[in-house]
Order: C-alpha cells, then sequence, then structure tokens
C-alpha cells in the first residue's frame, strides 16, 4: 500500500522548499482537517477531527509504503472509532492503516501556499495529538521565544524536544539536546523572537 499522493505532494513541497500545508478530508462523511509536515524526517501527518470537541492524531510517515498499521494509542482507536461511528466487528476491525490510506487518497498533488500552516500552528498540532505529556499551561504557549539552559541534573524533555523540532532541524534540536538547551515558549505572538529565528534561518546557527 502505497501513499502516493501524499508522496506526490511531498515531492512538490520539497521543490517549493515548503514545509507544511493544510488540506480537508472527508471518510464517510465525516470530516477531517489534516496537515502534513514535511519539516524533518520522519514527517507528520496530522490528522483533526472537526466539531465541539476535537482530537488530533498525529501519523507519523517515515516512508511512503505502508506495510504495517500506525500506532495508536487504545484512546486514540477509541476516539476515532466513535467520530467514525464505527461499530466492533471481529470479523471485519478498523485497521488505522486503511483510514491512512483513505485521507491520503483526499491529499492534493500540489502545493498551494494559501493553504500554507505556520510553524506555530504545528506546535500546537504537536502539543494537541500528545496532551497527555504536556502541563494545562504549556497547551497555548506556541511561540518560540528563546531558549535556556538546564540546571545539572534535569535534560530536555521529550516533550520539549518535540515542540522544537516544529520550529528547527533535527540537527539544530539535536544540538541544543546535547547541550541541555530547552526551548522556551510563550501564550504571546507579540513575545516571539524573530530575531532568533531570523538568525536562524540566515544560518547563522550553533550547528555548523
Amino acid at each position: 500500500m502505497v501513499l502516493e499522493k501524499l508522496k506526490a505532494l511531498c515531492i512538490d513541497m520539497q521543490r517549493q522548499n515548503a514545509y507544511a500545508m493544510a488540506f480537508s478530508a472527508y471518510i464517510n462523511g465525516h470530516g477531517f482537517s489534516c496537515t502534513f509536515s514535511i519539516a524533518n524526517v520522519p514527517y507528520h501527518l496530522y490528522v483533526t477531527t472537526l466539531g465541539l470537541a476535537p482530537f488530533t492524531i498525529d501519523f507519523e510517515i517515515s516512508k511512503f509504503e505502508i506495510v504495517t498499521n500506525p500506532i495508536l494509542s487504545g484512546e486514540e482507536y477509541r476516539q476515532l472509532c466513535k467520530y467514525l461511528n464505527l461499530h466492533y466487528d471481529k470479523d471485519n476491525p478498523f485497521r488505522p492503516v486503511n483510514f491512512l490510506y483513505e485521507i491520503n487518497k483526499k491529499s492534493p498533488l500540489k502545493y498551494d501556499r494559501k493553504a500554507a500552516v505556520h510553524q506555530c500552528e504545528l506546535v500546537r498540532l504537536a502539543v494537541n495529538s500528545h496532551l497527555r505529556q504536556y502541563d494545562e499551561d504549556e497547551v497555548d504557549k506556541v511561540y518560540f521565544c528563546g531558549w535556556k539552559t538546564n540546571p545539572s541534573g534535569k535534560k530536555v524533555t521529550v516533550s520539549n524536544y518535540r515542540k522544537t523540532l516544529q520550529y528547527f532541524s533535527k540537527e539544530e534540536a539535536d544540538m541544543r539536546r546535547k547541550l541541555n538547551q530547552s526551548s522556551c515558549w510563550t501564550s504571546n505572538p507579540d513575545e516571539e523572537r524573530l530575531d532568533l529565528l531570523n538568525q536562524y534561518i540566515s544560518g547563522d546557527s550553533i550547528v555548523k
């Protein structure tokens, strides 16, 4: 099973130096907001339900040929089945790999700048798809505002590293983790450190 449309979209995004794009999908009449991010490998397809109580599932895509079911938690599996109005059938159980392939079929083939996704929204999706790993006061902090060196005995957390990857390359994130520097985040867009981001984009980074 090959995710042919997502693969084509990825190629076009790389050609245009784009890192993330949103598109909508309807599966059996149920709507989803999808965001495909190729900022780092593995790629991420964030699939969010619609309605009053939306939830987001993060599908990691390391290659476009899928031979096994994506790994979903029991809660994610149950939530998705409930949203799709599926009932348990032991002879034909719901398979996430088939759902992922259906989402793939709804993917556009070409990148559309109008559907570009800002990095802060990628952070929000990364957090929402792993809510159990974040304190409540961290959920809305999606704007990068600098770095801090952790004290002795404290390391960069998995949740902080995940946020970092939404704004920076894996090489940069790994180097910061090696230096034991955590990224800092704020809920106020006016406090975003655009000077540091521009410095990074210009190539003036700790990673050479």
